[in-house]
């Protein structure tokens, strides 16, 4: 008869036989983490090499930048095959002619033409511009000899070829338009800009449009603006053939802006608030781009759109009947806010503001209200 194993042989068995199911299961889960963590290690190099693939995308932007903003500060620099003359004007020069010596008479704004006039008058103006996208200049050189240089630089060799100067329009800091909707045009839409006439009439500024949506869209900013008819009319007009020239630039468009308005050399480097391109100051526009960051904005601007003044008499009428039974600009009037001469600043603002317009002749500048 057979004898039967010992207790102590049948705990010996079950305890070899968990270790073995326990050792089999460490097994299972130890392989399980190893394929987790793999998984993980090729998402992160997949990760990895998209982020470098993204910082080389940026760094080969940085470096065309900086070759762009090169070429702007230091056109002597970019290569022997260039050579330029720079000339930059005093920013407080004045024409001593009136900007209208420099338009044809079509393009005067109390002139009636024809339905045949290539130039609509500022009340007959029904045209809508060519729906194109143009981005703000950045000039740069490129293999078909169309550099794009700032307007202050000249060429001197006849077989090289630059933009020429109403091709090249200032960069916008578009963070402008949240914070200061009321003053900044360039809110606008750019299909609505591009589709609005080439001349407002000067009952649209002043009243709005149902026609003319860009007209309708500075009437609504300059409803908020503290100043009279006269300002807003002649601030209306100047805003809207600017941004009618940002938007859309062409040679027609940036002769009707005055010298006085057309950007400086400083406005075509850096970025900066758009809403500095619509102030009549050449100077005070440069001023406040070095020091927009140490002032609010809403404050200055608001004071600014106070104390601006057109030097026209008090209580004369700026606007003359037409044939059409329509209004016009008086030609006077027309002349006085398209000169830098016919703009003034009152005292409030140049004693609010003195850091502001350096290398500015207050006595030139100051308004004193009768």
């Amino acid at each position: 008869m057979a004898s039967l194993p010992s207790p102590t042989l049948v705990s010996l068995e079950k305890k070899r036989a968990r270790d073995r199911r326990a050792q089999r299961n460490f097994r299972h889960k130890k392989n399980d983490q190893i394929v987790m963590l793999e998984g993980r290690l090729q998402a992160c190099h997949e990760q990895i090499a998209s982020y470098l693939a993204r910082i080389q995308d940026l760094e080969n932007i940085c470096t065309r930048q900086q070759a762009v903003q090169l070429l702007r500060e230091n056109p002597h620099d970019v290569g022997s095959r260039w050579s330029f003359q720079i000339d930059l004007p005093h920013p407080n020069c004045q024409s001593q002619s009136s900007h209208l010596t420099n338009l044809p008479l079509s393009q005067c704004p109390w002139h009636h033409t024809s339905q045949s006039s290539e130039e609509p008058s500022c009340c007959h103006a029904n045209s809508k511009t060519t729906k194109i996208f143009l981005s703000n200049s950045v000039y740069q050189p490129t293999t078909d000899k169309a550099e794009h240089l700032p307007p202050h630089i000249s060429h001197t060799s006849p077989q090289e070829t630059i933009a020429p100067q109403w091709s090249l329009t200032p960069p916008q800091g578009s963070f402008i338009w949240d914070s200061l909707p009321i003053y900044s045009p360039w809110g606008a839409d750019l299909q609505m800009v591009q589709e609005s006439p080439d001349f407002p009439t000067p009952l649209e500024l002043l009243y709005g449009s149902r026609r003319n949506k860009l007209a309708n869209f500075i009437h609504d900013i300059s409803r908020l603006w503290g100043c009279h008819d006269p300002e807003r009319l002649a601030c209306g007009w100047l805003s809207y053939t600017l941004v009618k020239w940002i938007a859309e630039p062409t040679e027609s468009r940036f002769k009707r802006i005055p010298e006085f308005l057309r950007p400086m050399p400083e406005q075509l480097r850096h970025a900066y608030p758009a809403c500095i391109n619509t102030i009549v100051f050449p100077q005070l526009r440069v001023n406040l781009m070095s020091k927009h960051h140490s002032y609010d904005f809403n404050e200055v601007l608001g004071m600014l759109s106070c104390c601006i003044k057109v030097r026209w008499p008090w209580g004369k009428s700026f606007l003359t009947p037409s044939d059409d039974a329509g209004l016009h600009i008086s030609p006077e009037f027309y002349n006085t806010f398209m000169s830098l001469s016919g703009w003034g600043l009152t005292g409030e603002f140049i004693n609010k503001y003195p850091g502001l317009l350096e290398q500015i002749d207050i006595d030139t500048v100051h308004y004193r209200v009768a």
